[in-house]
């Protein structure tokens, strides 16, 4: 089990493809949420993962009072109401806080998984709750990638 988050182990990371899909799951181009909803919605999960219970976690189909997800990245910067990220690698662009050029947990992030960068469950929401020290460390139960005290998760791509 790794414990701590390094560029060595984060570099070696891809996602599983065929037989072992279901250990992590990647976007899918055609339907992003299909990895999240696996897991969270009343009568699914992973097969094998140990757990048989996912109506604790379960965040149903009405989300009406929430961000939408499969949303564009829009057009930021001068005269519009957008901050951009500050940091854009292969598949993914995000808001690097700490300047060590890797989206770690606690930062906001866009998934391109060939349509161009849009906003998905997993740019506000850590699927796993892991805290920003890594494995061993809080978890984060509401899942949020950075605290909304303040607005900040808004905030963070925002202009208000």
């Amino acid at each position: 089990q790794q414990t701590t988050q390094s560029d060595a182990f984060l570099n070696q990371w891809t996602n599983p493809s065929g037989a072992d899909a279901t250990v992590h799951l990647g976007l899918d181009a055609q339907n992003e949420a299909a990895g999240c909803l696996a897991c969270h919605s009343g009568n699914a999960g992973p097969v094998g993962a140990g757990a048989t219970d996912f109506t604790v976690f379960a965040i149903g189909v009405d989300l009406t009072n929430d961000h939408p997800v499969g949303v564009d990245l829009p057009v930021s910067g001068g005269g519009t109401d957008f901050n951009a990220p500050t940091a854009i690698s292969s598949g993914i662009r995000w808001f690097d806080d700490d300047g060590d050029n890797r989206p770690d947990t606690d930062e906001i992030r866009f998934y391109d998984s060939g349509g161009g960068p849009r906003v998905e469950c997993g740019s506000c929401h850590d699927p796993h709750g892991v805290s920003p020290t890594g494995f061993g460390g809080t978890i984060n139960a509401s899942f949020l990638r950075v605290s909304n005290q303040n607005s900040e998760v808004c905030l963070t791509c925002h202009i208000k």
